[in-house]
């Protein structure tokens, strides 16, 4: 399932999922920097994918956040990248 919502909403919709749910988030370069520090937090959320087209800047930032589990540029590599991992839990 995709949601769109805008950015200020994301924290909202996150924290009233249930505290037993557990969610994986494809975000953006640019709407993680600004969503992470809200939500990273949230037992909910367990993997953190970021889709952007420049790895290397959003490795940077990125990286001081454990459930951020990867930087990819390619659609294909995101998806097998969390096949692989939604197969290892």
């Amino acid at each position: 399932m995709s949601i769109v919502f805008p950015v200020d909403q994301w924290q909202e919709f996150i924290e009233k999922t249930s505290a037993k749910d557990r969610l994986i988030l494809i975000v953006s370069g640019r709407l993680g920097r600004q969503i992470l520090p809200k939500i990273h937090h949230l037992r909910q959320m367990t993997s953190i994918y970021i889709y952007c087209m420049d790895k290397k800047a959003n490795e940077e930032w990125s990286s001081k956040y454990s459930k951020v589990k990867h930087v990819i540029t390619k659609f294909d590599e995101l998806i097998s990248v969390i096949t692989n991992d939604q197969q290892m839990n």
